[in-house]
């Protein structure tokens, strides 16, 4: 566990970690997760006009995996591919954490409160943002003048994933949040037909 090759869930589970996955990637040229949502995601990012990223979560955090784009690319955006984030940081990573229940939100939360301190996230901020993606069942952020939307995927029969459509927050605004997201679900829904 403290190399990352397992992780332990609430219910003391174990499974494999984040390491064994980078290592699984590692020595594929290219992952059959990133082939499979590759169509959906550039059709995405053509009808979005905004860039798609796609992560995987790994125990209380999220690994960004590819991007997809039609534009040229924000260097911000281009520098979450292959990064490990706490999950609740970013888009992705607050859909994947509003699947958790409550009480591991506060388990989590305490696991890693100077992270989250870090990066100005209180307790109560982040439920207030999990309340809101729970309610609309997609995560909307708008920060630093970035704005995205962030929807949550199961994937196989234990894991999970995040789509995120992002862009500057001039160009989505919360009120076309909705319609992204639904966009997003219904390029998902032609892939599991």
């Amino acid at each position: 566990m403290e190399s990352g090759l397992a992780s332990r869930d609430s219910q003391k589970k174990y499974r494999l970690g984040l390491e064994t996955m980078v290592l699984g990637l590692a020595s594929m040229h290219r992952p059959p997760l990133i082939e499979h949502y590759t169509p959906a995601m550039k059709s995405l990012a053509r009808q979005s006009g905004c860039d798609v990223l796609l992560a995987v979560q790994s125990g209380d955090y999220s690994h960004c995996l590819h991007m997809e784009s039609t534009s040229t690319r924000p260097p911000e955006f281009q520098a979450y591919v292959g990064r490990v984030r706490l999950l609740g940081t970013g888009i992705s990573g607050i859909a994947l954490l509003a699947r958790f229940t409550d009480s591991q939100v506060d388990e989590h939360y305490a696991r890693h409160k100077v992270e989250y301190q870090e990066y100005g996230m209180t307790e109560i901020k982040l439920n207030r943002m999990l309340a809101q993606t729970r309610a609309a069942d997609f995560a909307y952020v708008n920060q630093r003048g970035i704005a995205g939307v962030g929807i949550c995927l199961e994937i196989g029969s234990c894991g999970r994933a995040g789509l995120n459509v992002a862009s500057r927050a001039s160009d989505l605004p919360r009120a076309r949040a909705p319609a992204i997201a639904a966009l997003m679900r219904e390029h998902m829904d032609r892939l599991c037909l």
